[in-house]
Protein backbone atom coordinates (compact mmCIF):
# COMPACT_ATOMS: atom_id res chain seq x y z
CA UNK A 1 0.00 0.00 0.00
CA UNK A 2 2.81 2.25 0.25
CA UNK A 3 2.18 2.99 -3.63
CA UNK A 4 -0.90 4.27 -2.88
CA UNK A 5 0.44 6.26 0.24
CA UNK A 6 2.69 8.31 -2.12
CA UNK A 7 -0.04 8.86 -4.59
CA UNK A 8 -1.71 10.56 -2.14
CA UNK A 9 0.52 12.36 -0.88
CA UNK A 10 1.32 14.13 -4.59
CA UNK A 11 -2.27 14.68 -5.34
CA UNK A 12 -1.99 16.52 -1.49
CA UNK A 13 0.99 18.53 -2.77
CA UNK A 14 -0.51 19.10 -6.36
CA UNK A 15 -3.65 20.59 -4.11
CA UNK A 16 -1.67 22.88 -2.10
CA UNK A 17 0.22 24.41 -5.00
CA UNK A 18 -3.20 24.83 -6.66
CA UNK A 19 -4.64 26.10 -3.78
CA UNK A 20 -2.23 28.59 -3.08
CA UNK A 21 -1.67 29.67 -6.85
CA UNK A 22 -5.50 30.09 -7.08
CA UNK A 23 -5.13 32.32 -3.68
CA UNK A 24 -2.06 33.98 -5.09
CA UNK A 25 -4.19 35.16 -8.46
CA UNK A 26 -6.90 36.43 -6.34
CA UNK A 27 -9.50 34.09 -6.98
CA UNK A 28 -10.25 32.74 -3.12
CA UNK A 29 -12.99 30.37 -4.49
CA UNK A 30 -10.95 28.50 -6.73
CA UNK A 31 -8.98 28.16 -3.57
CA UNK A 32 -11.59 26.21 -1.88
CA UNK A 33 -11.62 23.00 -4.08
CA UNK A 34 -8.18 22.35 -4.20
CA UNK A 35 -7.92 23.20 -0.34
CA UNK A 36 -10.77 20.84 0.68
CA UNK A 37 -9.05 18.02 -1.76
CA UNK A 38 -5.52 18.16 -0.04
CA UNK A 39 -7.32 18.06 3.34
CA UNK A 40 -9.63 14.52 2.34
CA UNK A 41 -6.15 13.06 0.18
CA UNK A 42 -3.85 14.16 3.41
CA UNK A 43 -6.61 12.03 5.83
CA UNK A 44 -7.01 9.35 3.49
CA UNK A 45 -3.04 9.05 3.75
CA UNK A 46 -3.24 9.16 7.59
CA UNK A 47 -5.86 6.37 8.06
CA UNK A 48 -4.63 4.42 5.48
CA UNK A 49 -0.70 4.61 7.41
CA UNK A 50 -3.04 4.14 10.63
CA UNK A 51 -4.79 1.27 9.48
CA UNK A 52 -3.48 -0.70 6.39
CA UNK A 53 -5.43 -2.93 4.78
CA UNK A 54 -5.02 -6.31 5.70
CA UNK A 55 -3.73 -8.55 2.16
CA UNK A 56 -7.00 -9.82 0.52
CA UNK A 57 -6.63 -12.70 -2.17
CA UNK A 58 -8.21 -11.56 -5.55
CA UNK A 59 -11.43 -13.77 -6.41
CA UNK A 60 -11.83 -14.65 -10.47
CA UNK A 61 -15.44 -11.66 -9.80
CA UNK A 62 -12.66 -9.37 -8.76
CA UNK A 63 -10.39 -9.29 -11.36
CA UNK A 64 -13.05 -10.01 -14.26
CA UNK A 65 -14.84 -6.72 -12.59
CA UNK A 66 -11.91 -4.75 -12.36
CA UNK A 67 -10.71 -5.66 -15.90
CA UNK A 68 -14.16 -4.12 -17.29
CA UNK A 69 -14.63 -1.17 -15.73
CA UNK A 70 -11.02 -0.21 -15.55
CA UNK A 71 -10.38 -1.44 -19.19
CA UNK A 72 -13.31 0.70 -20.21
CA UNK A 73 -12.42 3.47 -18.24
CA UNK A 74 -8.68 3.46 -19.56
CA UNK A 75 -10.16 2.83 -22.97
CA UNK A 76 -12.53 5.92 -22.54
CA UNK A 77 -9.64 7.66 -21.38
CA UNK A 78 -6.74 6.73 -24.36
CA UNK A 79 -9.88 7.67 -26.73
CA UNK A 80 -10.06 11.45 -25.54
CA UNK A 81 -6.72 11.81 -25.60
CA UNK A 82 -5.96 10.10 -29.04
CA UNK A 83 -8.74 12.07 -30.37
CA UNK A 84 -7.20 15.17 -29.00
CA UNK A 85 -3.50 14.54 -30.51
CA UNK A 86 -5.33 14.35 -34.04
CA UNK A 87 -8.14 17.01 -34.34
CA UNK A 88 -6.00 19.77 -31.98
CA UNK A 89 -4.03 21.50 -34.46
CA UNK A 90 -1.47 22.96 -31.59
CA UNK A 91 1.92 21.53 -30.98
CA UNK A 92 1.79 21.42 -27.47
CA UNK A 93 -1.50 19.86 -26.96
CA UNK A 94 -0.52 17.16 -29.02
CA UNK A 95 3.06 16.69 -27.14
CA UNK A 96 0.64 16.97 -23.90
CA UNK A 97 -2.15 14.58 -25.02
CA UNK A 98 0.71 12.27 -26.41
CA UNK A 99 2.81 11.69 -22.57
CA UNK A 100 -0.85 11.89 -21.09
CA UNK A 101 -1.14 8.53 -22.89
CA UNK A 102 2.07 7.22 -21.95
CA UNK A 103 1.00 8.05 -18.17
CA UNK A 104 -2.25 6.10 -18.41
CA UNK A 105 -0.40 3.20 -19.89
CA UNK A 106 1.92 3.62 -17.39
CA UNK A 107 -0.29 3.62 -14.79
CA UNK A 108 -2.16 0.64 -16.25
CA UNK A 109 0.66 -1.26 -15.85
CA UNK A 110 1.87 0.09 -12.70
CA UNK A 111 -1.52 -0.95 -11.27
CA UNK A 112 -1.52 -4.45 -12.58
CA UNK A 113 1.94 -5.30 -11.26
CA UNK A 114 0.97 -4.14 -8.11
CA UNK A 115 -2.34 -5.73 -8.06
CA UNK A 116 -0.57 -9.29 -8.59
CA UNK A 117 2.28 -8.20 -5.92
CA UNK A 118 -0.50 -7.57 -3.73
CA UNK A 119 -2.26 -10.65 -4.29
CA UNK A 120 0.88 -12.93 -4.12
CA UNK A 121 1.60 -11.43 -0.42
CA UNK A 122 -1.65 -12.50 0.93
CA UNK A 123 -1.61 -15.88 -0.81
CA UNK A 124 1.68 -16.01 0.95
CA UNK A 125 0.14 -14.85 4.20
CA UNK A 126 -2.88 -17.36 3.81
CA UNK A 127 -1.28 -20.52 3.27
Amino acid sequence: MRGLAVLLWVAVAGNVVAAVANGLAGDALGAVLPAVLAVAFAFGAYRLAQNPPRPQPWTKARVVLSAVFGGAMTLAVLAALGWTAISIPDWPIRAVSVAGMAFVVGMVIWGVRTARRLDREARAVGD
